[in-house]
C-alpha cells in the first residue's frame, strides 16, 4: 500500500529536481547575460568620460582662443577710437581751411 505513495513521491522529487535544475541553468544564463552588459556598461562608461575629458579640453582651447580675439578686438577698438578723436579734432581745422 505504501509503494503507490513512495512512487508518487519520487515522481514528485524527480519533477521538482528538473525544475530546479532548468532554473538553475536559466539562472547561470541569466548571470552571464548580466555580467557581459555590467563591461559593456563598463566600458560605455569609459568611453563617455574620455569624450567628456576631450570635450572638456576643446572647450578649453576655444575658450582661450575667444579670449584672445576678444582682447584683439579690444585692442583694435581702442585704437579706432583714438583714431576717431584725433580725427575729430583735426576736423575744426578743416572745415576752417
Amino acid at each position: 500500500m505504501t509503494r503507490w505513495f513512495t512512487w508518487e513521491q519520487v515522481n514528485f522529487n524527480s519533477a521538482v529536481h528538473h525544475a530546479l535544475s532548468e532554473t538553475l541553468h536559466a539562472l547561470a544564463a541569466y548571470q552571464q547575460e548580466l555580467a557581459e552588459l555590467r563591461k559593456e556598461a563598463e566600458a560605455s562608461r569609459e568611453r563617455l568620460e574620455r569624450s567628456d575629458r576631450a570635450l572638456a579640453a576643446d572647450i578649453e582651447a576655444l575658450t582661450a582662443e575667444l579670449r584672445k580675439r576678444a582682447a584683439n578686438l579690444e585692442t583694435h577698438n581702442t585704437a579706432l577710437e583714438a583714431h576717431n578723436s584725433a580725427m575729430e579734432a583735426r576736423r575744426p581745422k578743416l572745415l576752417r581751411q
